[in-house]
């Protein structure tokens, strides 16, 4: 018994729109980029990587024992993760730990820093971040 053939189905014409026109904003011009956790250097709500980084710093952060505290390494820790960069399961809890430490790593990388995982004037500049100079300390 011989197979029936379907018919073919008939071609879609591809419209295009003219030269110059918008795009409908129905149809997709490339196919959306997958998210990688780690944004485009700068990357922030309003275009800049200050998002939401207004602190001022008056110390090095970085990992050592003591684990470093306070609210400057909060303030860090929510600028990474306003800029997407997590600092681990914890969030902003306002100790310098090596997920925090890893943070900085990537965004120092992403803006093309010094990679070492400390928060010095250079990374809180990048960050919008105000950095005083400690004042000496008296011996």
């Amino acid at each position: 018994m011989p197979k029936e053939k379907k018919p073919d189905a008939p071609e879609k014409e591809i419209l295009t729109p003219p030269a110059g026109a918008a795009p409908d904003a129905g149809t997709p011009t490339a196919p959306p980029t997958p998210d990688t956790g780690t944004p485009p250097a700068g990357a922030a709500s309003d275009g800049g990587p200050s998002a939401g980084a207004a602190f001022t710093l008056n110390r090095a952060l970085l990992v050592k024992k003591p684990l470093m505290k306070g609210d400057d390494v909060k303030a860090v820790q929510e600028a990474l993760i306003a800029l997407r960069f997590g600092c681990g399961t914890e969030g902003a809890n306002g100790v310098y730990n090596a997920a925090t430490a890893l943070a900085v790593r990537h965004f120092q990388s992403m803006n093309r820093l010094i990679v070492n995982g400390r928060v010095d004037k250079f990374t809180a500049a990048a960050f919008g971040a105000t950095w005083e100079e400690e004042p000496p300390r008296k011996e």
